[in-house]
């Protein structure tokens, strides 16, 4: 039989009167609190018996602290006086219980405990919440103005996805916890003019969970959509994610051992803080070696093979393409590195490719080669935006001299690749062999190292136009 367990746990910082009742309901079934982390809570076995509980908060408490302060010590002294037993504290946090049947409340005075509770906030809630709300707004305007510029990119890249979820998850949580805990302090404050204390809602405990479940949710849907693309990318994922849960439970281990053992405040933070970088920094440094290592080794989708050329070691991929250069020209593709990465995401999904010669190839130098881009759009509307935006940035292209565009794309004939529209790269030399062409569902980017003729065009339309 366990004399010890832990629990996920999570409840809003506010929602005091939601912990008391969790932590009476586990006492009734025999299991008193021991230690509280950020989301793990360690139970330890007792008889089952009926407790109350007081959550409160101390501003002059720290988690850093090798022992608490002498007006800590007093107030615990003054609680011990009727019958408050102090469980377990966490920073300000301090929660006691009392064995009595009707016990007399720690605190009396109802805007006395509002004030203490607003202090013990400030410092282990508030501000941090402040922070995470300005990281995430700057973080979501960043993206969104990068992502509105580069949309096409944007709406095929799941990791770009992702952050945006998560960002906006955060930036909710974070407004909803200060709105509701502001909110809360607007009324409990106007109760305690009347002499009455207002309990908190658990309706931000409740809207945690759910943000909870919905994350990983997300990101279940980013590692499969990340599977699609790279088992590489998806291990690394996985792995940071796990190192990162790993890390956060041994850097508050060492914490508290540096506590156990007097070490000061100030050398407490300092060494955790020096420990904390340490570990990420070998740690994901290691995460990224190892899944390089992987990637060229067994964990890839690609049928890839390695080769010297001039005492250098290259990368071959014989990826099944969907338009190769015999397809255009006729002629063999032994010889090619042929390589195909894809990205799924539920609005989008794109395919990059390339074909080009290996260098030890007989007359690399005149094999021509041929790379291309296929994004498919789950949802016209979004096919209609991207078409938009490229469409007007052909229209405000960067110009040079009397000879026109610097780098721009200028409508070309549509009908040869059997297109709704189509437009090839001018430079200020000329035009380029390169095209980007509209297929409804669809935004084709393509280049070749020869010009093509209509048949090579129409061939691009029967291969890429309606493959998926």
């Amino acid at each position: 039989m366990r004399n010890s367990k832990r629990k996920f746990e999570l409840f809003s910082f506010y929602d005091r009167r939601g912990i008391e009742r969790h932590l009476e309901r586990m006492a009734e079934k025999g299991w008193m609190i021991e230690q509280i982390g950020t989301y793990s809570w360690k139970y330890r076995r007792i008889p089952p018996q009926k407790l109350h509980f007081c959550v409160t908060f101390h501003p002059d408490a720290s988690e850093y602290e090798p022992e608490p302060s002498e007006e800590q010590k007093e107030f615990q002294e003054f609680c011990g006086h009727t019958g408050w037993i102090l469980a377990v504290s966490r920073a300000q946090m301090l929660i006691f219980y009392n064995e009595q049947e009707d016990p007399v409340p720690i605190e009396t005075e109802p805007q006395t405990e509002i004030d203490g509770i607003h202090k013990g906030m400030k410092k282990m809630y508030i501000r941090p919440y402040v922070i995470l709300l300005a990281v995430a707004l700057i973080g979501l305007g960043i993206l969104f103005y990068w992502s509105w510029h580069h949309l096409e990119d944007a709406v095929t890249d799941p990791g770009i996805l992702f952050l945006g979820f998560d960002l906006i998850s955060l930036f909710v949580l974070c407004l909803v916890e200060m709105v509701g805990y502001y909110l809360w302090r607007y009324r409990a404050g106007k109760a305690a003019a009347q002499g009455e204390f207002l309990e908190p809602g658990g309706i931000a405990t409740w809207l945690q969970r759910i943000l909870l479940i919905v994350l990983l949710a997300g990101f279940a849907g980013y590692l499969v959509c990340m599977a699609a693309d790279s088992a590489a990318d998806m291990a690394r994922v996985v792995l940071t994610f796990g190192a990162y849960l790993i890390g956060t439970g041994l850097i508050n281990g060492l914490r508290n051992y540096l506590r156990g053992r007097q070490v000061s405040s100030s050398c407490n933070k300092i060494l955790s803080l020096v420990a904390s970088f340490a570990f990420y920094f070998v740690i994901f440094s290691g995460i990224t070696a190892g899944t390089i290592w992987l990637s060229d080794s067994w964990i890839t989708g690609s049928d890839r093979e390695t080769y010297q050329y001039e005492g250098q070691t290259f990368t071959a991929y014989h990826d099944e393409l969907p338009l190769t250069v015999s397809d255009l020209l006729g002629i063999s593709d032994e010889g090619y590195s042929m390589r195909k990465v894809s990205r799924i995401t539920p609005l989008a999904e794109k395919d990059v490719v390339y074909q080009y010669p290996r260098l030890d190839a007989e007359n690399s130098d005149d094999m021509p080669g041929l790379d291309y881009r296929v994004s498919r759009f789950r949802i016209p509307s979004l096919y209609e935006v991207c078409r938009d935006q490229f469409i007007e940035n052909t229209q405000n292209g960067e110009k040079g001299n009397e000879t026109g565009y610097l780098d721009s794309y200028e409508p070309s004939d549509a009908a040869p690749w059997h297109a709704e529209e189509a437009y090839r790269h001018q430079w200020i030399e000329g035009y380029a062999d390169e095209y980007v062409l509209f297929y409804g569902d669809r935004i084709i980017w393509i280049r070749f190292d020869w010009e093509p003729d209509e048949e090579q065009m129409k061939t691009v339309a029967e291969k890429l136009a309606e493959y998926n």
